[in-house]
């Protein structure tokens, strides 16, 4: 008899030290990085590695399996309850990051010119770079004069900030200050442009600098001069529906018809753009910001030198303020997200955080394997539940498939009781 109770004594003593080497009683070290996703799986993944640490340490191992440790220091039982606890803190975390200023980096931030002007000057900007105007889509790079409107050195700051927010952080969506891209009810923006101002880059046909800003007699003219030189041909304009985009035409309503009949001939012309998701936490929603910026900025103006918009129409903006085209090429990207998570003892719960993310811009994967198409992109989403399908009338009176702008033009007509020859 008294050999038990020395048992149950030495039990007693025993038990509570064990547990004292739980993280649950060592909160200061609970604090871990993770990458690619936020998860309950993975949660329980660092606090074992976190453990093992304490163990080799010295500590003394924890009686709790990894479970019960997690529900140990959320003070829950219930694995479905942990589970649904950890889910809530990534989510806070992503939802945090749009805000958190050492993470979430504002559209407008964008180093476009070498000075820092003012936000509502930076918003006028933008307003009128995506409406077509601004240097960036006036200027045409020139060889006389000591090489002005050099696009690759004016868009320095535009190379920079790709490399580095664009592709590290969260890039935020235009201010309302940007109409363009208010609303976009098609869960879709695209950008159109006519012009290429850029030499050298085997992108367009603008080959060679043009020779003098004001040309006279002496300077050579040649075919390949960058003067009014066309983008690479991808889509073919069908018309542009005024009433779209009354802010950036200035008309209330009204048409412009581009095909042969009209006798306006619809030249070369190039169209790119992305879509995203209703949900909020998803990537391409996220991050639509980082996408709007390496459509319109990095990846077509810099890079390649297009500019200028289809007449009566913004540049770029919302799919359903842009002109009705046969189709248009398509960027999604591929982001990998950095977490930190902290413990917060008192509150028996994480802190959350995302510190970094890599973000990869790639062609569009569409639905039936139609790839780097934007309509096909928009059909995978909605096949896939992540935008409603009702927005697919709208998509198709923008994205009218080859050789469908004549039957498009007819319809538009209707509207005004225009019957064609």
């Amino acid at each position: 008899m008294k050999n038990f109770n020395l048992n149950l004594v030495l039990l007693s003593l025993t038990t509570p030290l064990a547990a004292s080497q739980c993280l649950v009683s060592n909160p200061d070290v609970v604090e871990f990085e993770m990458k690619g996703e936020c998860s309950y799986e993975k949660v329980l993944a660092k606090l074992r590695r976190l453990r093992n640490v304490e163990r080799n340490q010295g500590a003394t191992n924890c009686y709790r399996d990894i479970v019960q440790e997690l529900g140990a220091l959320l003070g829950l039982s219930n694995e479905d309850d942990m589970r649904d606890k950890i889910d809530s803190i990534c989510d806070e975390a992503i939802s945090h990051s749009r805000s958190d200023p050492d993470y979430a980096i504002k559209f407008e931030s964008i180093p476009l010119t070498d000075s820092t002007p003012d936000q509502e000057t930076v918003t006028r900007f933008l307003k009128e770079f995506y409406d077509g105007g601004t240097f960036f889509n006036e200027q045409v790079q020139q060889r006389a004069g000591g090489d002005p409107f050099n696009l690759a050195r004016d868009a320095r700051g535009i190379k920079q900030f790709y490399q580095g927010p664009a592709s590290k952080k969260l890039v935020t969506w235009p201010t309302s200050g940007v109409d363009n891209f208010e609303s976009c009810e098609l869960n879709a923006a695209m950008c159109c442009w006519v012009q290429d101002r850029q030499a050298d880059d085997d992108n367009g046909n603008c080959e060679t600098p043009y020779p003098n800003a004001n040309p006279d007699s002496s300077d050579v003219w040649t075919p390949d001069n960058c003067i009014d030189k066309d983008p690479a041909d991808n889509t073919d304009v069908c018309y542009v529906d005024l009433s779209r985009s009354t802010s950036s035409n200035r008309v209330k309503s009204g048409g412009i018809i581009f095909d042969d009949k009209a006798g306006v001939r619809e030249g070369d012309a190039h169209c790119h753009g992305f879509a995203w998701s209703n949900d909020e936490f998803d990537i391409s929603r996220k991050y639509r910001g980082n996408n709007l910026f390496y459509v319109s900025m990095y990846d077509h103006l810099r890079q390649r030198g297009y500019v200028r918009e289809v007449p009566g129409a913004p540049m770029c903006g919302c799919l359903e303020k842009m002109p009705t085209v046969s189709r248009s090429d398509c960027t999604e990207m591929d982001v990998s997200e950095n977490f930190t998570l902290r413990y917060l003892p008192g509150r028996n719960t994480f802190e959350g955080k995302i510190t970094s993310a890599n973000v990869e811009f790639n062609a569009c994967q569409g639905l039936n394997d139609n790839n780097n198409d934007l309509l096909a992109y928009h059909q995978r989403l909605v096949s896939e539940g992540k935008i409603s399908d009702s927005t697919e009338a709208g998509v198709d009176e923008i994205l009218v498939g080859d050789d469908n702008c004549g039957p498009s033009v007819r319809e538009f007509l209707d509207k005004f009781d225009i019957k064609r020859a």
